[in-house]
């Protein structure tokens, strides 16, 4: 292990998207690839290739709920990637491509996930009171907020078997998700990105 980071409080809300944004590509930032694997100890081990430069990034975080929309990131470390190889592929796999875009001093990622048809968009630094804006051309592909929400957390959509075209999220009421659930403080949620 090579460089580990202090606790941070990291504050983010995620959208569900109906797909990705044929305009993407006209506003990208930058692209990453991920692969990243959760371990029966809570571990999130993360392998991201940047798409522009090659570089490739592995660590490990231990992350733990404050509340909705918010974590605290116990530890952050950097690995080699004989360390990530030591433990793949842990319990759960997730594969995603994020897409960067800047909109009024932000940075939103878009996640497409490799092994279902979702599509997710994250804002960090934003609490849930705040009000947000999004580009038009992101906004009319936005079906609910899920922020918080475990059905869509990273952890619960690792191999899963969520096959797309059938699924119709648009159908999903936001209100549901929340009715009948109190916060919930469970290490292995992982509403990050």
């Amino acid at each position: 292990m090579t460089k580990k980071s202090k606790d941070t409080v990291e504050k983010e809300r995620r959208w569900l998207l109906k797909a990705k944004p044929e305009e993407i590509f006209d506003n990208i930032y930058k692209t990453a690839e991920i692969e990243q694997f959760y371990t029966s100890d809570g571990w999130r081990y993360r392998n991201m290739e940047n798409n522009e430069n090659g570089k490739i990034m592995f660590t490990k975080t231990k992350k733990v709920r404050i509340s909705r929309g918010v974590n605290e990131e116990r530890e952050t470390t950097k690995i080699t990637k004989k360390e990530y190889d030591n433990e793949f592929p842990g319990t759960r796999v997730v594969r995603k491509t994020r897409y960067i875009i800047e909109h009024n001093g932000k940075k939103l990622e878009i996640d497409e996930f490799n092994s279902c048809n979702l599509v997710i968009l994250e804002l960090e630094g934003v609490e849930m009171e705040d009000s947000v804006s999004f580009p038009d051309w992101v906004e009319k592909y936005i079906l609910m907020e899920i922020t918080g929400n475990p059905v869509f957390d990273n952890y619960n959509l690792a191999d899963t078997d969520i096959e797309s075209e059938e699924d119709d999220y648009s159908a999903i009421d936001e209100n549901d998700f929340w009715s009948d659930r109190e916060e919930d403080d469970s290490d292995n949620d992982d509403d990050d990105n």
